[in-house]
């Protein structure tokens, strides 16, 4: 089931500074240093940046890795999407075949095996467990969780996180904490997220995190949609990439969130476009019809420019007025074509 859920926009009394597109090989260079950072268990792996979509492919141990990968790509500033061609090994996969023909290479029991922590990347500095363990107990406390800290065990240098959290950003923090302790090799993640109290509250939860972001203005449009349990879909476009990404933060951080996968279009960078979206504005919220809209905490109409096209979306009040700024958008010079998304 799909949740689909339109939101007003916030007008920001001064829109920020253009950010300069940022290249593909530098955005490259920092993916692949985030990830050699994160001391993640992967084997050969490969990282290209192509118009800023991520090109991620090579082989992880499992999925838990594939997705930390996936999210530490997508958190680059700059970074517009992902794609993946990543295979998770199969447990064959692993086997070493010079191990082949001696059948007492296999005679490992299960659990020990599953236990066996990842090989120490070069320059790892090892330490006792329970120095480990302490430590990363100091650095969880100092997240100032809302529900209870987790519990922390620790075994070979890796870090075992068991409990309930409240939000996918608190679970992904949690992570960053302990994987920068020293001696951690790897960190394993066995926490939930928290259910929200209801359906209502999670949904006014991302509204308002989104319609109170600063940066947040008439000409971006964001709507939501669910197709698991509390994994949000986020959708629409924003005129500049960390708009993108902090809203996504922003949104990881609501209770019960489980999940965010950001689908955000990043809108081109264009000095027309930009003369397009303030000719637009004044004409709307100067016009005696819409004026008094324009004081409004969350101006209702969104003006989203691309290319010369331009999509309205929003409230209005009937389809009258839909029409007529319609209109208006179509009698604006520069403005190759209109899309009316305006309800009433």
């Amino acid at each position: 089931m799909q949740f689909l859920v339109p939101f007003v926009l916030s007008l920001a009394l001064a829109a920020p500074v253009a950010a300069q597109p940022r290249s593909d090989t530098l955005l490259r260079d920092e993916i692949a240093a985030a990830i050699e950072e994160a001391n993640l268990p992967i084997g050969l792996f490969e990282v290209d940046v192509r118009d800023g979509v991520a090109v991620l492919s090579g082989e992880v141990l499992n999925e838990t890795t594939q997705s930390r990968i996936v999210e530490l790509a997508l958190f680059v500033d700059g970074v517009t999407a992902v794609e993946t061609d990543i295979t998770v090994l199969e447990p064959e996969d692993l086997a070493d075949p010079e191990d082949a023909g001696d059948p007492e290479a296999f005679d490992i029991p299960e659990d020990e095996a599953a236990a066996a922590p990842p090989p120490p990347p070069e320059g790892f500095t090892a330490r006792p467990d329970d120095a480990v363990q302490a430590d990363v107990v100091r650095e969880i406390e100092r997240a100032d969780l809302e529900g209870n800290d987790p519990r922390v065990t620790v075994n070979g240098g890796v870090v075992r996180l068991t409990g309930q959290v409240v939000s996918a950003w608190e679970l992904r923090d949690l992570v960053e904490r302990a994987e920068q302790v020293e001696g951690v090799l790897a960190v394993d993640p066995d926490l939930e997220v928290a259910e929200p109290e209801s359906m209502e509250d999670l949904v006014d939860g991302i509204r308002s995190a989104v319609l109170r972001y600063s940066y947040y203005t008439v000409f971006d449009d964001i709507n939501f949609g669910m197709d698991e349990p509390y994994v949000i879909i986020l959708r629409g476009a924003v005129t500049e990439p960390f708009k993108k990404t902090e809203i996504e933060k922003r949104v990881a951080r609501v209770f019960g969130v489980k999940r965010v996968d950001n689908q955000i279009e990043v809108l081109p960078l264009s000095p027309n476009d930009q003369d397009l979206r303030r000719a637009l504005f004044y004409r709307i919220y100067r016009d005696p019809r819409f004026s008094d809209r324009a004081n409004q905490i969350n101006p209702p109409i969104h003006i989203v420019v691309s290319r010369g096209v331009v999509a309205l979306t929003g409230v209005v009040r009937s389809a009258i007025e839909s029409r007529i700024l319609e209109s208006i958008a179509r009698s604006t010079p520069g403005v190759f074509r209109v899309i009316n998304r305006l309800e009433h």
